[in-house]
């Protein structure tokens, strides 16, 4: 008899604003890089002291949910538009 796994695929768009782009945009840099396979499309905006970027997010519960709480960690100002 086969199992059966389910799995709940969220959808999502995120406004990350970035206060102090010069420093916070290595680490960011790695983070958006290592959940790389969750993101859909990915738009910047840059501002003199810092930066808006916009994320469409595509993928399972944990990673999406993985994903947010990192960037919170950063001190990265995180907006759920849709």
């Amino acid at each position: 008899m086969r199992g059966i796994v389910l799995v709940i695929v969220m959808k999502s768009v995120l406004a990350l604003k970035i206060d102090d782009r010069m420093k916070k945009s290595h680490k960011l840099q790695k983070i958006l890089t290592g959940f790389s396979s969750i993101i859909k499309t990915r738009l910047g905006l840059k501002r003199k002291s810092g930066g808006v970027i916009i994320l469409d997010l595509e993928g399972n519960e944990k990673a999406v949910k993985e994903f947010k709480k990192k960037i919170r960690s950063e001190q990265i100002k995180v907006q759920e538009v849709f």
